[in-house]
């Protein structure tokens, strides 16, 4: 009944659902259990983060290396940021981050972001990673139509790159594995949800 619905209703870290190197379920089921606790969904943003070399530099990550500030260069990891009608800044949370949970957008911008951070490969001498680019997904949207086999973690030889999480996998009425849609900063790939520049991502949600 709506009177069961608590539109502030925020999850705990502990109460998350959480399995390291499945950033993207993870965020489906913190979607899921906003969605189960009366959350409207147009409050709820999930956020792939990549580049079109699959190359996305994180600070304060809890996978990151503690002399650079906790420093991760992801192939790709997702987010999901909640804003309410009348919240004037969005709240992020991420399960990979040693930021406060959920902390505030600006926060998460300045401190795990980054935008404009000159970043250098050790193995390319004076090569740049490219800036971040984002897709932005509504929270309704990534529950109906997000699929994953896990397949894309696993190694040649058949063994898992890190442990799958327990449940089943994730599958949508359409499909059964569709996550590199979801991962692609291509505007024309079959996944719902608008790509950003960083810019673009960071006005939109500051």
């Amino acid at each position: 009944t709506m009177a069961d619905m608590d539109m502030d209703w925020a999850p705990e870290k502990e109460q998350c659902v959480y399995t390291a190197c499945y950033c993207e379920e993870n965020v489906w089921k913190l979607c899921e259990q906003f969605r189960s606790h009366g959350r409207a969904p147009d409050a709820l943003h999930v956020v792939f983060i990549s580049t079109h070399e699959r190359m996305a530099a994180l600070w304060k990550q809890k996978a990151g290396d503690s002399r650079q500030e906790n420093l991760v260069v992801w192939d790709y990891h997702v987010i999901l940021l909640v804003r309410e009608k009348h919240d004037k800044q969005a709240l992020v949370y991420d399960l990979d981050s040693v930021l406060q949970f959920p902390v505030p957008a600006d926060v998460y911008f300045r401190d795990a972001l980054r935008p404009g951070a000159v970043l250098r490969i050790g193995a390319w001498p004076g090569r740049r990673i490219p800036d971040k680019i984002y897709r932005v997904i509504p929270g309704g949207a990534y529950l109906q139509e997000f699929a994953s086999d896990r397949s894309h973690m696993v190694n040649k030889d058949g063994g898992w790159i890190a442990e799958p999480p327990s449940y089943p996998a994730i599958a949508s009425n359409s499909s059964t594995n569709n996550i590199q849609e979801f991962i692609s900063m291509n505007p024309d790939s079959l996944a719902p949800g608008q790509v950003m520049s960083e810019k673009e991502f960071i006005k939109t949600f500051s």
